[in-house]
């Protein structure tokens, strides 16, 4: 199975991110904290290796600049894979 690429956004990002997505992300930062909880604990078990990348909203508005990506959960995905192995070390 492929490696699963989970966005870390900080808290001190988290209303710039969205301001890029809107309705796309919960309203409060725990919420989102939350969702993500869920998502790696149930992929995880799952079997799946989950890679977690901290992303940056200035980057990520270029790459959706770049590629005329949609700002939707699907391309914050697409963008942490993206970055994600393009940065590792």
């Amino acid at each position: 199975m492929d490696d699963l690429y989970f966005p870390i956004i900080e808290q001190d990002d988290y209303e710039a991110f969205r301001s890029i997505m809107h309705s796309e992300l919960p309203v409060a930062y725990k919420e989102w904290l939350q969702r993500h909880a869920k998502r790696v604990t149930y992929y995880r078990a799952e079997g799946r290796t989950i890679i977690e990348v901290k992303v940056k909203p200035d980057d990520f508005a270029v790459y959706l600049h770049a590629g005329s990506h949609g700002a939707n959960l699907k391309s914050l995905f697409d963008f942490t894979e993206f970055f994600g192995k393009r940065h590792k070390h």
